[in-house]
């Protein structure tokens, strides 16, 4: 594919794991010598993140689904700039900007889903998924299936499975170093989970879990990395439960390859996820993983091979779980190989890049 401008799209101002993902696309598509734009809201941390990358960004203010404001401010920008094709990041971005796009005459539309739960058939929806977009990226075959239940043909929805840069993460790095370096106990089983607090991520059901093989495992700690608006009622169950010196709470840290380092078992609890960069992320750090059998996350996860699956919200099936997995390390040990191996098979940036890449193909027609 020769080189194209492609003006990305997203309305979020935080930053998570779908953020994550656009940047690496963002480095992996500029290698292949095509000029990225990152379109997102003033002050955003993806506006501080591309600066500090050197990526170049439109700063456009989203303020609502309905922000007829940011879609002619978009229309205009696009119409000004004439790029090749709009990648929309995000589902406000898509639904406010999709419609601008077309209407600005852009040659190709592309919208990437991240999340596994269902999408309302609102009218604002169906223009923006129906009528201005030509292909939609799907990052896991669950969210493909969400995508075909909303009503799009199988014939305008692509599976490109997201990826992450395994260079970063080193299976074989010194787990007491790495303690040291991230203030973590010297001595004693880490369990880490990292995703921001919010009740879609249900670690609730992990502190219950937590508390059930604690008494029979004292040395072992819960970390959870991350922060959002459930902060305050898990320092509350945590206290409930009588863990304040088994549970810590990291809050948001940057600090993701050594915390994997240090941890002995990753485990993730969401309700629902399309596909789950932190499990990707932990199974790249060569780690054992105990998960929900959710969404993407029966992808990604090969029960018995590189982890384990339990049903969501259930405290009984996670610890017991997590007490198999603490108690055995050859299994943990073979696990973590087995994911690195996984990952870098089916869910490397590079995949990632190059399947976006074919999915611009087809739209611009080479």
């Amino acid at each position: 594919m020769p080189p194209r401008t492609i003006f990305h799209v997203t309305a979020e101002k935080g930053f998570s794991g779908g953020e994550s993902q656009v940047f690496l696309l963002l480095e992996r598509l500029r290698e292949r010598g095509h000029r990225c734009v990152l379109v997102a809201p003033p002050g955003s941390r993806s506006i501080e993140e591309a600066a500090r990358r050197g990526l170049e960004t439109m700063a456009l203010p989203f303020r609502g689904d309905l922000d007829i404001l940011a879609a002619a401010r978009l229309r205009r920008l696009l119409q000004r700039e004439r790029p090749d094709l709009v990648h929309f990041h995000s589902l406000r971005a898509h639904v406010v900007g999709a419609p601008a796009a077309r209407l600005a005459g852009v040659r190709g539309v592309v919208a990437t889903r991240r999340m596994d739960y269902r999408i309302s058939r609102h009218p604002l929806n169906r223009l923006a998924f129906d009528r201005c977009t030509d292909l939609v990226i799907a990052i896991s075959e669950a969210v493909r299936d969400v995508l075909l239940a909303f009503g799009l043909p199988a014939s305008r929805v692509r599976v490109v499975h997201s990826g992450i840069d395994l260079s970063g993460f080193d299976p074989s790095a010194d787990p007491r170093a790495a303690r040291a370096r991230a203030g973590l106990p010297p001595e004693g089983s880490l369990v880490l989970c990292a995703g921001s607090l919010r009740p879609r991520k249900d670690q609730a059901t992990l502190l219950r879990a937590f508390a059930a093989i604690a008494p029979a495992r004292p040395d072992a700690r819960l970390l959870l990395a991350g922060e959002g608006p459930e902060r305050g009622r898990l320092l509350e169950l945590r206290r409930a439960l009588g863990l304040e010196e088994t549970v810590l709470l990291l809050g948001e840290r940057a600090d993701m390859p050594d915390l994997l380092a240090a941890c002995d078992l990753f485990v993730a609890t969401p309700r629902f996820e399309g596909l789950g960069v932190s499990v990707l992320e932990a199974m790249g750090a060569g780690r054992a993983v105990v998960a929900t059998e959710v969404g993407g996350l029966r992808e990604s996860v090969l029960p018995g091979v590189t982890g384990l699956l339990v049903p969501p919200e259930d405290a009984t099936a996670l610890a017991q779980a997590l007490d198999r997995l603490l108690g055995d390390a050859p299994a943990r040990a073979r696990m973590g190989k087995a994911g690195r191996e996984r990952v870098a098979a089916l869910f490397s940036a590079a995949a990632m890049a190059e399947g976006t890449e074919r999915v611009y193909g087809e739209v611009l027609g080479n």
